[in-house]
């Protein structure tokens, strides 16, 4: 009787359990060889060369933001504190046959000297130049690898999320028409923001994830 009563309770709590979890973390956070090695082996990745700077310089970036009709370009564009990001998640989901990489970038830094063309129907563009310098508290990155695609971080999507919320920033026209055009209402930032890092994210991603933990060999 007792027997047949632990086989019962066995039982009930194998059903209240339910399936198994498809998610599998392979790898502790901070483990980054293990983490290295298990993307190279699911992929055709080469584990990461070393380290990130802690500063370096792009001579031109260009990023689109479509809310507002407009291309900016940032000219020597200094950014600092990439080092800093961190992996905050990592998964395969067995089911789905889809691996997660989250990378969270604390007050990341961008300093450049910015131009803005303002597009319109039936007329030239507005061109405007100024000087920026913004500090995010947060970025969080999520990076989605595909085995349809072969994990390949080259084609794979990252979301970005301005998880800390807005930048600390410094803006200089650099020249008057700029100062008499730049807005000093900023209901619409988050919007700008948004897009702005939407616009560098693969850059972000790909840069950090290639020389840190795999190389992939993408042209960010």
């Amino acid at each position: 009787m007792l027997a047949r009563c632990l086989a019962v309770a066995a039982v009930a709590v194998l059903a209240s359990a339910g399936p198994p979890s498809p998610i599998y973390r392979p790898c502790y956070l901070d483990d980054y060889k293990c983490i290295s090695d298990h993307l190279a082996a699911i992929s055709k990745c080469i584990p990461g060369r070393g380290q990130i700077p802690s500063q370096y310089e792009i001579p031109v970036f260009r990023f689109e933001i479509p809310y507002f009709n407009a291309t900016y370009v940032d000219h020597n564009l200094i950014t600092r504190n990439h080092d800093k990001c961190r992996v905050s998640e990592f998964y395969d989901n067995v089911r789905t046959l889809k691996t997660v990489l989250t990378v969270d970038c604390p007050w990341l830094n961008f300093e450049s000297n910015r131009t803005l063309a303002q597009h319109m129907s039936f007329k030239e563009d507005v061109v405007l130049s100024f000087y920026i310098n913004g500090s995010y508290p947060l970025i969080r990155l999520t990076t989605v690898f595909d085995k349809g695609n072969n994990f390949d971080l080259c084609s794979a999507f990252t979301f970005a999320d301005l998880a800390g919320g807005l930048p600390i920033f410094h803006i200089n026209p650099n020249d008057q028409r700029t100062a008499q055009w730049l807005s000093k209402d900023l209901t619409l930032l988050h919007i700008y923001e948004r897009e702005h890092i939407f616009g560098k994210r693969n850059w972000l991603a790909r840069s950090f994830i290639s020389r840190t933990l795999c190389d992939f060999g993408c042209h960010h």
